[in-house]
């Protein structure tokens, strides 16, 4: 099988043109859908496979730097406006973290709402049934009540 990536729109074939075409944010992406250790695999790049499998960080920035010591690159080639992209990412997704923790926590407020009101409709139901048998019992009751 034939696995191949791309950095900077260019085919890489080895090493050297992995260094030559750094791109990060390819380079990231290929790390994360599993393509990049395919592709170390496949070449038997067994050094770098072995330390891309030791990555056990979540951060992307950092996960970056590890690569680019992985392939000896300096992270200053890779370009500002990527990293900012990247930071600006970052923010996003924390963003994204801030809204979902407080729509769960709406969601986790509303459910004790329902419950206590669901308590609440069973108490005037337990109520509603005993005043309707004391009406029966005295033999008052309705008409409709009646079937």
């Amino acid at each position: 099988m034939n696995v191949n990536i791309f950095s900077n729109g260019r085919i890489i074939k080895d090493l050297e043109g992995l260094r030559n075409n750094f791109n990060i944010a390819d380079i990231y992406g290929y790390y994360k859908n599993g393509k990049l250790v395919e592709w170390l695999r496949h070449r038997n790049y067994e050094r770098e496979y072995i330390r891309i499998q030791q990555i056990k960080e979540k951060d992307r920035n950092v996960i970056c730097g590890k690569l680019c010591q992985i392939f000896g690159v300096k992270e200053s080639i890779v370009p500002s406006q990527e990293r900012q992209s990247l930071i600006d990412n970052k923010k996003v997704i924390v963003s994204e973290d801030n809204k979902i923790a407080t729509l769960e926590m709406d969601v986790k407020r509303l459910n004790e709402t329902v419950d206590e009101l669901n308590k609440k409709i069973a108490k005037l139901a337990m109520q509603l049934n005993s005043v309707r048998y004391g009406l029966w019992k005295h033999g008052r009751f309705f008409e409709k009540d009646r079937y």
